[in-house]
């Protein structure tokens, strides 16, 4: 239960999604489809739990082809389609042999776990594009070997965009709400409680002080402390109360 907090991405069997709330008796995620589910913590207890890493998480897709395509020409279009994803430091591991076919599988790492469900999904369509464009088909193994051998293709013909893709919100912004707010709300009062462990620190020290230069230097810190304090005590009421607005 302390493994994750306000804000995670996890796994819990069918349950994926990230964390809104804990409690002593359950814990409430929202969902991918941006739902919400409260789940009992002996439930959690009582079966593994996949936490995703907030920076550096691997992404990563599989894709079956057949024997008759290059190993190195297939190697180098996933590796380009993880770069063009934006994926760092991608490689390629061949996971299965088939009697028809050859799995692939691609991964990257992702810097920001935010973005986890539309990165995977561009990382689907950026290997399609890849393999289409270097006309490697996707199709059936079995399909591929029982056809008639007549020349067709089956690749779909590329599209010109007529305009330029526009730079929307990220889809996680949209299905997280929740999860998002609760967790820069956690974060907040985390850094309030840095602020109060400084704040003694620096009282501390500044009872075995002489220099008056020192001494108002530390006063000065720790009034500068006291008003962001009071600022981010004020933002979290505020947060708080239009979270209860919203509920009503």
């Amino acid at each position: 239960m302390n493994r994750f907090r306000n804000g995670d991405l996890i796994k819990i069997k069918d349950f994926h999604g990230r964390v809104i709330r804990k409690s002593i008796f359950h814990t409430e995620i929202q969902l991918e489809d941006s739902n919400f589910v409260t789940i009992p913590n002996l439930y959690i207890a009582n079966n593994p739990v996949k936490l995703t890493r907030k920076t550096n998480t691997v992404i990563s897709t599989s894709v079956s082809l057949g024997y008759d395509i290059s190993r190195e020409k297939i190697e180098e279009a996933l590796r380009e389609a993880a770069n063009e994803t934006g994926l760092s430091d991608p490689y390629v591991y061949i996971t299965s042999l088939g009697d028809f076919s050859v799995v692939y599988k691609i991964h990257g790492f992702l810097e920001e776990s935010g973005k986890y469900f539309s990165t995977s999904s561009l990382l689907n369509a950026k290997v399609m594009d890849k393999l289409h464009a270097e006309k490697i088909e996707i199709v059936s193994p079995t399909f591929m070997n029982q056809r008639r051998v007549d020349e067709k293709e089956f690749i779909p013909k590329q599209v010109v965009r007529k305009t330029e893709p526009v730079d929307e919100k990220s889809p996680e912004d949209l299905i997280f709400d929740e999860a998002i707010k609760s967790e820069k709300l956690e974060t907040k009062k985390d850094y309030l409680k840095e602020i109060d462990k400084k704040q003694v620190a620096l009282k501390e020290k500044l009872k075995d002080l002489k220099d008056d230069k020192e001494i108002e230097k530390i006063k000065s810190t720790i009034n500068r402390n006291n008003e962001m304090k009071e600022r981010i005590e004020k933002s979290i009421k505020e947060q708080i109360e239009k979270d209860k607005d919203s509920a009503k």
